[in-house]
């Protein structure tokens, strides 16, 4: 609650809350995340600001990048019944889900899991946004080169490249 508190005091009007996805089968983490998850919906209903859940599929396992995703939102949406809160946020009346990391050459997931994803969250009825590498459009450097993955970049709502540490100038 204190951190919200601050947040409005400062005027941030809220956050994006991380699940690492790669901590979802482990009960303890499950729990913790999930106890988390209730805070920050506290904390934003009580003083005004708004939270989106933004996935972070970083150290991930491959097989089951689909599986985990799914089955969390499921539990999220029906069980916690996060989407309820007036405070989660929304574009055009639907929830925001961010999903960070794929497409880049270091995370898990093949263009065929990715659009899996993107195709089946939309289908539930949200606003996905694409934490995607810095190198999206050329498909170089920090993003996967494979050509399906420019439809895949494309696919999201709303792009939001990494381009922590890429600058270091205000030339740059």
């Amino acid at each position: 609650l204190r951190h919200f508190q601050w947040m409005r005091d400062a005027g941030v009007d809220g956050v994006m809350l991380q699940r690492f996805t790669s901590e979802l089968r482990d009960p303890a983490f499950f729990e913790w995340r999930n106890q988390l998850a209730d805070n920050v919906r506290a904390g934003a209903e009580t003083y005004g600001r708004v939270f989106n859940i933004m996935y972070d599929i970083s150290g991930q396992n491959e097989t089951n990048l689909v599986a985990d995703l799914q089955s969390d939102w499921r539990y999220l949406v029906n069980t916690l019944h996060i989407t309820s809160s007036s405070r989660y946020l929304r574009h055009k009346g639907q929830p925001v889900v961010t999903l960070w990391g794929l497409g880049f050459t270091d995370r898990p997931g093949t263009p065929a899991q990715a659009q899996e994803l993107l195709q089946w969250f939309k289908a539930a009825g949200v606003t996905l946004m694409g934490g995607v590498p810095t190198n999206w459009r050329t498909l170089t450097g920090d993003s996967k080169t494979g050509a399906a993955w420019a439809g895949v970049y494309r696919s999201f709502d709303i792009l939001s490249p990494w381009s922590v540490g890429r600058y270091s100038s205000d030339a740059g």
